[in-house]
């Protein structure tokens, strides 16, 4: 016997035993009735369990939703560090990166949605650190920006911060109509959006 066994702790259904189960639910939960109005019922259900089952894995629903909302970006960042790292020019770094945020959004559903909506619910602290992770996220595209300006691949007068808050708006929206098992492939999307960013970057987009 294992110790949940040993200790009389009712076991989760297959589906619901790794935390990332219970995550995707109470994400699922959480988009499709808010934070707010969501319970720690409702993320039973949703896993087919009984609340009290559930409040042996998790202390709260809070708490849940710190990790629905860090998650994401720390993967977010971590994409972007690779694109970054690319032996490639700067704008396939760039391409590289909108593909990946697509990628963490697919990876991720609907955790990122959730990050972006319903952080302001977080305590100060678990709220500074998931602003912190935003704030590092866009300083990485102004970085990528910047590098691609001074090498003389994009267009000299961008704005950096007007640049980045715009690609980031046209990717973080697609959290709102992205569904997995889509017509187009999330690698796709990405690949339409770097093309539609690129063009108007680029101080010679016909090259």
């Amino acid at each position: 016997m294992n110790r949940r066994q040993n200790s009389g702790v009712p076991p989760l259904p297959r589906r619901a035993r790794d935390r990332s189960e219970i995550l995707d639910a109470a994400a699922r939960v959480f988009r499709r009735r808010g934070y707010g109005a969501a319970t720690v019922e409702d993320i039973a259900s949703e896993l087919g369990i009984l609340k009290g089952s559930l409040y042996h894995y998790i202390r709260s629903k809070q708490e849940l939703l710190y990790e629905i909302a860090v998650e994401p970006l720390r993967a977010a960042n971590q994409a972007i560090d690779k694109a970054a790292a690319l032996e490639v020019p700067v704008e396939q770094q760039i391409r590289h990166a909108i593909i990946a945020h697509l990628v963490v959004i697919h990876d991720q559903y609907p955790r990122l949605s959730i990050s972006l909506l319903e952080r302001l619910e977080l305590p100060p602290k678990q709220l500074r650190e998931i602003k912190d992770l935003h704030n590092h996220y866009e300083q990485k595209w102004m970085d990528l920006i910047s590098r691609g300006v001074n090498d003389g691949l994009l267009r000299p007068e961008l704005d950096l911060g007007l640049t980045t808050l715009g690609i980031l708006g046209m990717l973080n929206w697609a959290t709102q109509w992205y569904r997995p098992g889509g017509r187009v492939s999330p690698a796709e999307i990405g690949a339409e959006f770097a093309t539609l960013a690129l063009r108007g970057m680029l101080a010679n987009p016909a090259g």
